[in-house]
């Protein structure tokens, strides 16, 4: 069985996704089949948005927030029901005049985003469908694409097991079960992904698996926090799989989880916990 590990990104990601790295490295080292995705900025090829710069799918220093989430519960419930979305019917006009004045921009123009985002996601859907487990990162620049692609991905394929994870993830998953309760994820991983990951490999039942958030017959919720891992007992990342050509040319490399400061803005001591950890200088050196 192999598990896809999926990112999908705005036009102007050009980092590299360090914890899919991460991740792969430590179900492979564990004899765990991984192919790793990232949909971004080589793909973002749209005909409208070549023909027009004004139309970008992540507008500029905007970042997608909880208060947004009615345009993007209507897209939902109506991929769900219809298989497709009109954004001139129904109350979709109202909803993006709402979210386009918030961003102080043409409604023409977030109007226009949402559907090349839409009708992007339905060209890459295939490549990931058939795949037993799809576990996505997520982080507050990726929701839009990230939530309509679960949702494509499940009318897609009813049987697939899809689960969320990343920072977002973690800072607001009380937000977060609203697609729980939707249907379109099975499960969010809340805090760090490798322990719980290679137990979702394993075909551990969700509510089973330390560090999971899962719903059972659409109303019990079940959770208990996950353990960490020994960073020194980690792998390099691997990055193999990816289009590190397409990225900035700038290396990551991680040397510590956690933070000492608990800054409410931020995840960083939310998703590695409250005390700060390093790897030993040797075992980043290897």
């Amino acid at each position: 069985m192999t598990i896809a590990l999926v990112k999908v990104s705005n036009v102007s990601d050009r980092l590299v996704p360090l914890g899919l790295a991460c991740l792969q490295a430590y179900l492979k080292e564990r004899t765990i089949d991984v192919k790793v995705f990232n949909f971004r900025a080589t793909e973002y090829s749209l005909p409208k948005i070549a023909s027009d710069p004004l139309i970008q799918l992540k507008p500029p220093k905007f970042v997608m927030n909880h208060q947004d989430f009615p345009l993007l519960v209507m897209i939902v419930d109506t991929l769900l029901f219809d298989g497709d979305v009109n954004f001139d019917e129904r109350i979709f006009p109202d909803l993006i005049e709402d979210y386009a004045n918030r961003l102080c921009e043409d409604y023409k123009v977030t109007k226009e985003r949402f559907e090349s985002i839409l009708e992007y996601i339905k060209t890459i859907i295939h490549k990931i469908s058939n795949f037993p487990i799809v576990g996505f990162s997520i982080d507050y620049l990726n929701v839009v694409e990230s939530v309509i692609c679960s949702t494509l991905l499940r009318l897609a394929n009813p049987l697939i097991k899809i689960v969320w994870g990343g920072p977002t993830i973690t800072q607001s998953y009380e937000a977060f079960k609203l697609w729980l309760k939707r249907g379109i994820v099975d499960g969010l991983v809340v805090g760090e992904g490798e322990l719980p990951l290679l137990d979702i490999s394993l075909d551990v039942e969700l509510a089973q698996i330390p560090g999971v958030m899962s719903l059972k017959n659409e109303e019990e919720l079940f959770y208990s926090p996950g353990a960490q891992v020994a960073l020194d007992l980690l792998p390099t990342p691997d990055y193999s799989g990816l289009p590190l050509d397409t990225y900035y040319h700038i290396a990551s490399v991680y040397r510590s989880r956690g933070c000492t400061n608990r800054c409410q803005f931020c995840a960083e001591w939310n998703l590695f916990g409250r005390r700060f950890r390093v790897r030993s200088v040797k075992n980043v050196i290897n």
